[in-house]
């Protein structure tokens, strides 16, 4: 659906819901051209039949990934514009690089990372009294189905070794834990378990990703050369979850949705 306002720009492209007076040339999505963004209909399990008995042995379910396909129509005054609208569209991702691509839906801006499956335009315009008007599409797949909004920081200013974590979104929210002038070893323990950091490089900033489980010094990667261990969380949806941390810091929560 297209209803309300929406906006999608994905590298140097800004799609937009719909021609206004102010605005009539550039790139707008078709009526029921954007499909896929909201919910998630692919999910996966592995089957495990129970021997000698009925069903299956009960396994979790996992979120595949999510594709995204949005038809446009192009609209410009002049062939050259046209053109340019065009060639704009079709580079989107061409090089099979992962992008951001952030959506402004109804109201609400979210984003996710993802590569470009389709990114196609016809190769000549219509003409409709004085615009000229091509179809064209894109469709991206996100290896990681979920969409992150903004960051919640705790404590809003400086560092602290007690943060409260609060998630807002409608899917649990995997914290990324920030220790300043960190220590080469450090702990933070919240509601979902305690992790342990040994062996890092001292000082500089560490932080641990906790969707990813990889530690950084100051932005290199240093996972291999540290010791993590203990638990990984995620921070249950509408909950706020204290953390205690060992040496002063910040606990990030981004807000998630499918």
């Amino acid at each position: 659906m297209t209803g309300g306002i929406l906006e999608i720009r994905a590298g140097r492209a800004v799609i937009r819901g719909c021609p206004t007076r102010d605005r009539v040339e550039g790139i707008f999505v078709k009526p029921n051209g954007f499909q896929g963004w909201e919910g998630i209909t692919d999910r996966r399990r592995e089957q495990v039949a129970r021997a000698v008995e009925h069903g299956d042995h009960d396994v979790p379910v996992y979120l595949g990934a999510r594709v995204l396909t949005v038809d446009v129509w192009i609209i410009a005054k002049t062939v050259d514009m046209l053109r340019t609208l065009s060639q704009i569209l079709t580079g989107v991702g061409a090089d099979g690089g992962r992008l951001k691509v952030t959506i402004d839906h109804q109201g609400q801006e979210l984003h996710a990372l993802g590569r470009t499956l389709v990114a196609e335009a016809e190769d000549q315009g219509v003409r409709h009294g004085r615009y000229l008007r091509s179809s064209g599409q894109l469709q991206f797949v996100f290896a990681d189905p979920r969409k992150y909004g903004d960051v919640k920081t705790a404590p809003e200013t400086g560092t602290a070794t007690s943060a409260l974590a609060f998630q807002y979104g409608n899917f649990p929210a995997h914290p990324v834990i920030e220790i300043p002038n960190a220590p080469a070893a450090w702990s933070v323990t919240s509601p979902g378990g305690t992790l342990q950091v040994s062996g890092a490089p001292a000082g500089g900033t560490h932080r641990f990703d906790m969707r990813t489980g990889r530690l950084t010094r100051n932005g290199v990667d240093v996972t291999d050369t540290a010791t993590v261990t203990g638990a990984i969380w995620a921070v249950p949806v509408g909950a706020s979850w204290a953390h205690t941390l060992s040496a002063p810091g910040r606990v990030l929560t981004p807000t998630t949705f499918v």
